[in-house]
């Protein structure tokens, strides 16, 4: 294969990449730090600006005021979120810095009220490197919940944090993307 013969299929996969992000940003469900919170106390938005501000050199960390127990990101949509049956979920991360707190794996829940949580899916992350940008495989929500949890329950050094049993994550981007299932987009398998 000369260097000819690759040009187009770079261009291509350009294109795709292209068309995948300008779709993805028409959908994502998290526009303002407002929505997030944090287990531990909930700090103020201006923490989690860095997830949305679009710059992967600024990240936000799971571990900052919180010592211990799970670590997981909440996220509030405003309103329930009803999927309609040809649309799924992707979750979108740009990572950080940071290697050994980078999330792999992420448990999703989701609630109708902000209190009482039900286990759906899980999210799952190649690690390709610092500052990469990944998305998930395709998910579905089993009830329309206003409030979508996810606890890190893997991240790339595999080690806990200090001596208790529980895992950190940071990222520099995080979001969620609405899709049909027509839009292009690999990996196209559902997750349940």
């Amino acid at each position: 294969m000369t260097r000819h013969d690759i040009l187009p299929v770079l261009l291509s996969a350009a294109t795709l990449l292209t068309a995948l992000t300008a779709r993805a940003e028409r959908s994502f469900l998290i526009t303002d730090p407002a929505q997030f919170s944090c287990a531990g106390s909930q700090p103020a938005s201006d923490v989690f600006r860095s997830l949305l501000d679009g710059e992967k050199t600024t990240s936000w960390n799971s571990s900052s005021g919180h010592p211990s127990g799970e670590h997981y990101l909440e996220v509030d949509l405003g309103r329930p979120l009803d999927l309609a049956a040809d649309e799924d979920l992707v979750i979108y991360i740009r990572r950080a810095d940071s290697a050994s707190e980078a999330p792999t794996t992420l448990r999703m829940e989701g609630s109708a009220d902000g209190s009482a949580w039900t286990p759906f899916a899980h999210a799952y992350f190649v690690y390709r490197g610092p500052l990469t940008e990944e998305y998930s495989a395709r998910i579905r929500t089993d009830a329309p919940y206003r409030y979508l949890r996810f606890t890190v329950t893997a991240n790339n050094s595999r080690t806990y944090y200090g001596a208790t049993d529980y895992r950190t994550m940071s990222m520099a981007e995080f979001n969620i993307i609405r899709l049909k299932r027509t839009d292009d987009y690999s990996p196209s398998r559902v997750d349940r």
